[in-house]
């Protein structure tokens, strides 16, 4: 394919019928194992959400804004295009450009998903960089995050306008809320692996990071010293700088782009992004069959190697008594399987 300035790019690897399995966070992975299995939740949101929400916000845009085709934004349409056969998605969402100065975009729909990109970023990303953002956008796409990303929406207006009105039933629904943020912001990470896949440069990955936390002059910035920020912010402060950090996430889709980055590295160096590469995924046709036993293990695995591998003065503070009473990962599962479930699971599930 060629590139803005019609340049010839090497072409990438693509992952037939892959799966989205293949490269899900562990903690997205298991509360998406969690929301399936409330019955009848897919049936009920895809009514509701399908038939008022998605199709008003569709025809807002199609009125509003400009559909990306090959006759209208043709460089943005190749790169879009490009990245769905590369996560073979079978049927491509419509793509729509808004006139906004906010760097921002995002995915929406659950039977007819479609895409918004808003012009700053247009005017702000190298078509490799506006890649990047396209594909994390489909991540949303094939993960059918937005399926349950409404239920976190309701929700939240559900507490804005009063609650559930029964006793203490509004503390159950904030903690529910709660955990739906949490599971959106490892979302978030399963979207930014579906970037890496289809960008398969890491260094793009990075400046378009960089780009949405300091604008678009990279060339007076550093990958080494933004790090260098991330090792601060996960290192250093009293317990008083570790509230002030969960007041900041309190509430926030996603997370921090100093995180963001710190996580994406560490699936790229240490995680199975390699063995994608190399055509070792679970595929469409066998995701059915995948085994999902250690589904929850995994995530609070990958939860205590967060905790393990932060300097945070709080989170040792949780460590360490994480440690003292007992196994993280039991302790883990038993807390959100309660929030899910209700406590009805057995063990056996876990």
């Amino acid at each position: 394919m060629k590139n803005k300035g019609g340049v010839h790019v090497k072409e990438k690897k693509r992952f037939p019928r892959i799966s989205s399995l293949s490269f899900e966070h562990p903690t997205d992975a298991a509360a998406l194992v969690a929301l399936r299995k409330l019955p009848g939740i897919d049936k009920i949101l895809r009514f509701l959400f399908g038939m008022i929400q998605e199709k008003r916000t569709r025809l807002f845009f199609l009125s509003s804004s400009v559909r990306v085709t090959d006759k209208q934004f043709n460089y943005v349409h190749d790169l879009f295009i490009e990245a769905c056969e590369i996560l073979d998605i079978e049927h491509r969402p419509e793509l729509f450009i808004a006139q906004t100065p906010f760097a921002n975009a995002f995915a929406f729909g659950i039977d007819r998903p479609f895409v918004i990109v808003n012009s700053a970023l247009i005017d702000m990303l190298e078509p490799a960089e506006l890649q990047v953002v396209l594909a994390h956008e489909l991540g949303h796409v094939v993960s059918n995050h937005m399926l349950y990303y409404s239920i976190l929406l309701t929700l939240t207006n559900l507490l804005r306008l009063g609650g559930l009105g029964i006793p203490f039933g509004n503390l159950a629904l904030y903690a529910f809320v709660a955990a739906l943020h949490e599971w959106f912001r490892k979302a978030e990470l399963t979207s930014d692996r579906a970037a890496l896949l289809v960008s398969q440069n890491i260094d793009t990955c990075f400046k378009m990071k960089m780009k949405f936390a300091g604008g678009r002059h990279t060339e007076h910035m550093s990958v080494e010293e933004f790090f260098s920020q991330a090792d601060e912010y996960e290192s250093h402060g009293d317990v008083v700088d570790s509230i002030y950090k969960i007041l900041n996430n309190w509430r926030a889709t996603h997370p921090h782009v100093v995180a963001r980055m710190r996580e994406l590295n560490r699936w790229y160096e240490q995680g199975n992004y390699r063995d994608i590469l190399a055509g070792d995924y679970i595929s469409r046709d066998s995701e059915a069959h995948a085994d999902m036993s250690d589904t929850w293990k995994n995530a609070f695995q990958n939860l205590k190697q967060d905790i393990d591998d932060s300097g945070d003065t709080l989170t040792r503070f949780v460590s360490e008594l994480f440690d003292a009473g007992g196994n993280i990962v039991n302790a883990g599962a038993g807390f959100f399987k309660n929030i899910f479930f209700g406590g009805s699971e057995s063990k056996k599930d876990v």
